[in-house]
């Protein structure tokens, strides 16, 4: 009796001081529950709105609305803590009388209650309006925290804003984010006239770019990238019992990776002489006149000679005889020759953003190899992590490298792009010495070349706050020398700024001196990497990115215009500050290389005569003009156009596509098939603007003779990359195609002609080239999906299967494919009956059924495509209008 009494008055007790507790403030369990339990939905409402409402609201004329909808578990103190989370497009007003939304820095926004009481299972809506758009689902950022106030307590991750993985497609969805179903919610504008990939659209854009593919003669020679010649006979040859090579080509460092390949392929390689075994033999001619990386492929009944100038050369050449060879060894005795169309064939991949980790990226250079792809530009500081480790400053990445709630930023960043609160997090990381010198070798081993990435003097935030965390910690230590050594901002600097991407702090000062240690430190600490790993650095790639309005107060900023004669106007410092670094890494042997806009700032006078550029504008804006410039002055010119070559981009005009359209609404693998980079006004006839609108080119500025550009460039910006499969689903199949256009010039393409003017009635991209280029896509897309998708099965590298076509005429259904060579599965659903799927092979009769579920799916890969549907009432009204 005694113990029930005490019992009963040790749980009274508990009740007793939890309300003492509740009374006083927040307790930790209340943050447990409401990350647990708190229901979370947000709706787009719409993208077209009143311009003059928008103007008065945002100061622009386009603007969205929407609604965040919160269900409380319990009630909770009312000033003790903030709902966190993401929005890329920022908020500006809200319409809520009991929550408060505010913008913070970058994305990061807060939810705070201002009414009298939370009332739990009450379904608060707070209504508000941001600038610009957000048109699909993806495009909305996950993983909401709730956090204290107070310190002493723990941020909680809200578990209703997490992705959830399906488990069919493995692709990641929104629960919490209504769906897009309107025209308003869709369309980022009212002048907004792409065309929505229903299954009914891509039913008939397939048709139209398959239109060859079933009366194409299939050459199961064909590689990809494809070879410049090739002629074959209809003898075959098979490698029965071994490949004999030469021991001193077999120990050549610089083929060893070819050789793994053939070795993958199930070919035997052997420095014994058998009398079976065909004789590879391998021959290097450094004085040949032929490209550095052009190679020949002699194959016979007994023997396969292929010759080259470089290794580079004799390694394409291998990678090209592993394709040659089937399943069951055999390949057809012919001759091939090849070279590349540009020298610079290359891939960047953000990492700031969002962290991809170490095995991600030898994974990506293991494709770029098969692919015949040599420059990775690997982008490893922006605003939101630093991503590289720099010895004697270990800030950069104790604290850049990493985001968390930590409202002083002295651990970690603030959690941009829905990192959440914990540190913990794969989105945060970085390189360490050792790291980056295993990805310098194993991309060397490949003939591909690093190209380091970290953006100054704009873009820079990451770096900027970790220099403060560094200078706090010195001046504590009461050591103000070593304290300002490396600082990346002026203390008496009070200019007022805005990024593009929302920030006010991102921005490092180019008129101290400590800027220029700190450059100087970087770059000479991956300098010593690299010759660590034995592989010189040969470009280092500075942004020159700026923001607009920085550095208008800066003390030292007005004295350095005052004092320098060669410095007119605050405008002029970016160019400054660019002139410098580029003439800094210069003098080091290193190619600089800097993006577009900042080479605009700078003097050509004031630059070293060997820079790289990369042209990022839009064809529409007609970016042709300073892309001819640039190449008539003699820079190497590398071609990263948005419009098809920013794989950030959706796949498809699709509300439920991963990717942010903000300089096109779908960039397919077709379309990348389809660039023509020696001849940017000529897309004019085949492509609308990023609205859908048809445009014209002129040239103010045409291509000296002689001139041309260097080469192309593939980009996956990261800020929704959150994870490295969204990473492969972005790049591939695209990067296929982009390794095609990069590699071989076909005989489609409209050549450029000086001055010529284009526009979508000019027809110069005539019937036949169009037939050509389709036919040529016939051959393309059954190599890549019987030969090359495969591969990246087979290496564990996750890609997009395209969505299915499909249409209904009277009561049958048809289907197709973007790769005719893919699967397609259906099913019916009936009432809350849903049917079994199966596989699609001819049109099929419908009966009784409310919708149809189709899928693509590729032999021998356990997952599949994302699901469409097509509804019956909606195919009705379609087909009455």
């Amino acid at each position: 009796m005694r113990a029930l009494f005490v019992s009963c008055w040790l749980i009274m007790f508990g009740f007793w001081q939890s309300a003492i507790v509740s009374a006083a403030g927040l307790a930790q369990h209340d943050l447990d529950r409401v990350g647990n339990e708190l229901v979370v939905s947000y709706e787009i409402v719409s993208n077209i709105n009143d311009a003059a409402i928008c103007q008065k609201i945002i100061g622009d004329n386009a603007c969205y609305s929407g609604e965040i909808s919160l269900i409380f578990p319990a009630s909770l103190p009312n000033n003790d803590w903030l709902i966190y989370f993401g929005s890329r497009r920022t908020i500006f007003q809200d319409s809520s009388n009991d929550f408060d939304i505010k913008h913070v820095s970058g994305d990061v926004h807060t939810i705070s209650f201002v009414g009298d009481k939370i009332v739990a299972g009450k379904a608060y809506v707070i209504p508000f309006t941001g600038k610009g758009y957000i048109n699909a689902e993806l495009q909305v950022l996950p993983n909401y925290f709730i956090a204290p106030t107070s310190q002493s307590l723990s941020a909680r991750i809200i578990k209703s804003t997490e992705p959830k993985i399906d488990p069919e497609t493995k692709l990641a969805s929104l629960p919490f984010v209504k769906p897009f179903k309107t025209i308003n919610q869709v369309n980022r504008s009212s002048v907004d006239y792409s065309p929505l990939a229903t299954p009914e659209f891509l039913y008939k854009y397939h048709e139209r770019i398959n239109a060859f593919t079933k009366s194409a003669i299939i050459d199961e020679n064909r590689t990809v990238p494809k070879v410049s010649h090739a002629s074959f006979t209809s003898k075959r040859v098979v490698v029965v019992s071994a490949l004999s090579v030469s021991e001193k080509d077999l120990e050549n460092s610089e083929l060893s990776v070819a050789f793994s390949m053939l070795e993958k392929k199930g070919v035997v390689l052997s420095t014994a002489d058998k009398s079976k075994a065909i004789k590879l033999s391998l021959k290097l001619d450094k004085k040949a006149d032929i490209n550095a990386e052009a190679y020949a492929i002699n194959i016979g009944l007994k023997s396969i000679d292929i010759s080259a100038k470089t290794n580079a050369g004799l390694f394409y050449g291998l990678y090209t005889l592993s394709q040659l060879i089937d399943d069951n060894l055999g390949l057809s005795v012919g001759k091939v020759s090849d070279v590349p169309r540009y020298s610079f064939r290359g891939v960047q991949l953000d990492v700031s953003r969002n962290f991809h980790s170490k095995a991600f990226m030898l994974k990506l250079l293991d494709q770029m190899a098969l692919l015949k792809l040599n420059k990775f530009h690997l982008h490893l500081a922006d605003d939101e992590g630093w991503r590289l480790e720099i010895p004697g400053l270990p800030e950069l990445t104790n604290v850049g490298a990493y985001r968390c709630y930590d409202p002083s930023e002295q651990k970690c960043l603030s959690p941009q792009l829905a990192s959440g609160p914990s540190i913990d997090t794969d989105v945060n990381g970085y390189l360490s010495v050792d790291d980056y010198i295993d990805v310098i070798q194993y991309a060397a081993a490949r003939h591909i070349d690093v190209i380091p990435a970290l953006d100054m003097p704009g873009h820079s935030r990451a770096a900027v706050k970790a220099m403060e965390a560094r200078y706090k910690f010195y001046m504590a230590e009461k050591l103000p020398e070593k304290a300002n050594e490396y600082l990346l901002t002026e203390q008496e600097d009070k200019s007022i700024y805005r990024s593009i991407q929302h920030y006010t702090d991102n921005t490092l000062n180019p008129c101290i001196p400590s800027t220029y240690r700190f450059v100087d430190k970087v770059l000479s600490e991956i300098i010593d990497m690299h010759q660590r790993a034995g592989v010189p650095l040969k470009r280092y790639h500075i942004g020159a990115d700026e923001t607009a309005g920085a550095w208008r107060d800066s003390p030292a900023c007005n004295r350095l215009v005052k004092d320098n004669k060669n410095i007119h106007d605050m405008k002029e410092l970016t160019g400054h500050f660019i002139e410098q670094i580029a003439q800094k890494v210069s003098a080091k042997g290193i190619v600089p290389a800097v993006w577009g806009d900042g080479l605009d700032h700078a003097n050509k006078d004031n630059l070293p005569d060997n820079m790289q550029v990369n042209v990022w504008g839009l064809l529409p804006d007609q970016i042709h003009n300073q892309t001819h410039n640039f190449v008539n002055l003699g820079f190497d010119t590398i071609l990263s156009v948005p419009d098809v070559l920013y794989f950030d981009f959706p796949y498809q005009a699709d509300p439920n596509e991963q990717g942010n359209p903000w300089g096109s609404r779908s960039v397919d693998t077709f379309k990348v098939f389809q660039f023509m980079p020696d001849n940017l006004p000529a897309h004019a006839e085949i492509w609308p603007d990023l609205m859908g609108n048809q445009y014209s080119t002129k040239e103010k500025v045409t291509l000296n003779k002689g001139h041309y550009i260097t080469g192309i460039q593939a980009q996956l910006w990261t800020e929704t990359t959150r994870t490295s499969d969204v990473a492969g689903y972005m790049y591939f199949p695209r990067l296929i195609a982009f390794a095609e256009r990069a590699w071989h010039k076909p005989e489609w393409e409209v050549p450029y002609i000086s001055g010529r003017a284009y526009s979508p009635t000019s027809q110069q991209f005539s019937e036949k080239m169009k037939q050509q280029q389709l036919q040529d896509w016939a051959q393309f897309s059954h190599t890549l999906v019987n030969k090359v998708l495969p591969n990246l099965v087979r290496d564990d590298m996750f890609f997009r299967l395209p969505v299915p076509g499909a249409k209904i005429e009277g009561n049958t259904l048809y289907a197709n494919s973007m790769y005719e060579d893919l699967y397609i599965e259906y099913r019916l659903l009936t009432g809350k009956k849903i049917g079994e799927w199966k596989v699609y092979k001819n049109p099929v009769q419908l009966k009784e059924y409310n919708q149809i579920e189709l899928r693509s799916r590729l032999e021998g890969l356990s997952r599949t495509g994302r699901v469409v549907t097509i509804d019956r009432g909606e195919h009705k009204n379609a087909a009455s209008n």
